[in-house]
């Protein structure tokens, strides 16, 4: 069985292709009456969760400080890009792409939709797994197979800074949520763990 029930990763891959593809027509502003929204929303978001007395008093002043911190280096680094944004996803993650009973893949919950550069859609796509390890890992890299096939060309580097910005986003939102739950403290600890290296490594 694919893992958490998600179609094959090539498939998977073309269908986000796709739908980068659409969404690139969609203008900035979606109505007159809305403000243009920034890029890198999640950004914004990782740092106001950090800053909240609620994660800061979950996880302690010193780690959320460590986090946060390294959040601001590295969002520097993507903010100061010069890729050009688009729309996107926003959680674009195995969990969130199926196919339906005519066969079509279709990727689901747009909620998280935002504005940035592809490398932020496909470093959720293979954030976990490159992060994490596990079942996950060759499904998702699979699957950026797939998307490179269809999808234009993209910058690695970038790409790799946005498995940090995203694990630093999962971690802020771990918090968030509460790591109670005995498989998302394990994994909030080896996305600090892994985290802690790249800073040590920069």
């Amino acid at each position: 069985a694919l893992p958490g029930g998600a179609p094959a990763p090539q498939a998977a891959g073309r269908a986000l292709a796709a739908c980068h593809a659409a969404l690139a027509e969609v203008p900035t502003r979606l109505a007159s009456d809305l403000p243009a929204p920034a890029p890198w929303a999640p950004l914004d978001e990782a740092a106001a969760l950090l800053g909240h007395p609620v994660v800061r008093q979950r996880a302690g002043r010193d780690v959320v400080d460590e986090v946060a911190g390294q959040l601001a280096r590295v969002g520097a680094r993507l903010r100061d890009h010069p890729a050009s944004s688009q729309w996107l996803h926003g959680d674009a993650q195995i969990n969130n792409v199926r196919t339906g009973r005519d066969g079509v893949v279709r990727w689901l919950d747009w909620e998280d939709a935002c504005r940035g550069p592809l490398e932020w859609d496909l470093a959720g796509l293979v954030g976990a797994g490159r992060v994490l390890g596990g079942a996950e890992a060759s499904w998702a890299e699979s699957a950026l197979a797939g998307w490179r096939a269809s999808g234009p060309a993209i910058d690695d580097d970038l790409l790799d800074a946005c498995v940090e910005a995203r694990a630093l986003f999962v971690v802020a939102w771990t918090w968030w949520l509460g790591p109670e739950r005995p498989d998302r403290r394990e994994r909030l600890a080896a996305r600090l763990a892994w985290l802690r290296q790249r800073a040590a490594a920069a």
